[in-house]
């Protein structure tokens, strides 16, 4: 069989999860073709997704070497970032995109970084090369909502999450982020059941029981609204934000006596004053 099939049937492999036949496969074209780049390149992924950081370290470089293909050098981006240095990573998928300008995965991974250093703009510029790249990139889409909804850029965070949601209903980040957009646009009634899908596809995400919690207390959904922010505090028992939150909601609470109040006021106390112990104790040489 030759190289070229032998490869064909390892990346087919590959794609399936079967690694060990896919290494198998790789290792029979390096047999044949030592010097093959993408035989190189694909084993030398295979390694990475293993773990074996060294073994990919070295096959992959071999593959730049003889050829400096974009997919090569995103490949060499991923092993820095891997091996936590982003500069090298950076660099890397910076060639990527000068080698082939369209290469959609580098410059999201590249908007990746640049958005973690803080150069939000540059990152919101790499996220829409990716997208026009490839125009049904559902993570391309979503990066660029949540970065309009860091900016407080609400509509064009909705229209962002909802064409990540027209290409994947289940994203559940997509529903909680276009959820939150709807919110700050004061159209709650259309939050809440983003929201309600959100925790039906991810019923233990703290972060988006509080936000139900929130838009249900907006809405006057008291009852509702207490019991999303019980369910995000049993998840998340030190989560500040509910537990004032909660709090609040139990003061409009017509069902709630005085004593139930009081209760879970001192509840919170006795969290607040065990943390502020454990800071007391901590060493002094920690400062």
């Amino acid at each position: 069989m030759s190289a070229e099939d032998l490869l064909a049937q390892a990346l087919d492999r590959h794609r399936a999860g079967d690694r060990a036949a896919a290494s198998a496969l790789y290792e029979q074209v390096l047999e044949q073709s030592p010097d093959h780049p993408d035989a190189l390149h694909l084993s030398g992924v295979l390694a990475m997704e293993r773990g074996d950081l060294e073994s990919a370290r070295k096959r992959i470089e071999r593959a730049v070497a003889i050829l400096p293909a974009a997919d090569f050098l995103n490949s060499r981006g991923n092993l820095a970032r891997a091996e936590g240095d982003d500069a090298i990573a950076r660099a890397n998928y910076g060639a990527a995109v000068a080698a082939e300008p369209g290469h959609r995965d580098a410059h999201y991974n590249l908007a990746l970084l640049l958005e973690r250093a803080g150069n939000i703009d540059a990152a919101a510029d790499h996220f829409g090369d990716a997208v026009a790249a490839d125009s049904n990139f559902v993570l391309g889409h979503y990066a660029l909502g949540r970065i309009a909804l860091r900016g407080e850029r609400y509509e064009e965070a909705a229209r962002r999450f909802s064409a990540v949601l027209a290409l994947d209903e289940t994203f559940a980040a997509a529903h909680n982020g276009l959820g939150f957009a709807l919110e700050k646009m004061r159209r709650l009634g259309d939050a809440i059941p983003h929201y309600r899908e959100a925790e039906r596809l991810e019923p233990d995400n703290p972060e988006i029981l509080n936000n139900l919690g929130n838009a249900l207390h907006a809405s006057a959904r008291i009852s509702e609204a207490i019991a999303a922010f019980r369910k995000c505090l049993m998840l998340d028992p030190d989560n500040q934000i509910a537990w004032d939150r909660y709090l609040f909601a139990l003061t409009f609470d017509g069902d709630a006596d005085l004593a139930a109040h009081a209760r879970e006021n001192r509840r919170w106390g006795e969290r607040v004053a065990a943390a502020v112990g454990a800071w007391d104790r901590l060493p002094d040489q920690l400062f």
